[in-house]
């Protein structure tokens, strides 16, 4: 099963339960998108303000965003920009974002603009997705 299709069984389960969100990262995955990723953050060429809020430069996760989602019952996932679904990507115009099912389809929750405001408050981005 590919990834972005265990991301949607996974939505679509959590959401019958609790509040289930999906977090599609600008970068690639695999070892050569991580190293492309990190080169292009430290000469500063591009940036991902969801990987800043959620680990940072810290690859076992920033603590505030840990202590954040310890207090939610909100279920999160996450994408590399190469794992999502077409679905999901065609809902934004920029990357990254956080995107749930409502009603049976896909919306966004939180944009690239907010996250890129609000990286280093995760407090506000799981109030806004509550």
């Amino acid at each position: 099963m590919r990834a972005s299709n265990f991301s949607v069984y996974k939505a679509l389960l959590g959401s019958l339960f609790m509040k289930s969100v999906v977090g599609i990262y600008n970068s690639d995955s695999g070892v050569f998108g991580e190293i492309t990723y990190l080169v292009n953050k430290t000469l500063a060429r591009s940036r991902c303000s969801l990987c800043d809020l959620t680990h940072g430069w810290n690859p076992f996760g920033r603590t505030s965003w840990k202590k954040a989602c310890s207090e939610t019952s909100v279920l999160f996932s996450f994408l590399h920009r190469d794992e999502a679904t077409n679905v999901q990507l065609a809902l934004v115009n920029d990357l990254p974002v956080i995107v749930t099912i409502r009603d049976g389809e896909w919306v966004c929750v939180v944009t690239a603009t907010e996250l890129t405001e609000h990286c280093d408050n995760p407090d506000w981005v799981i109030r806004k997705i509550n």
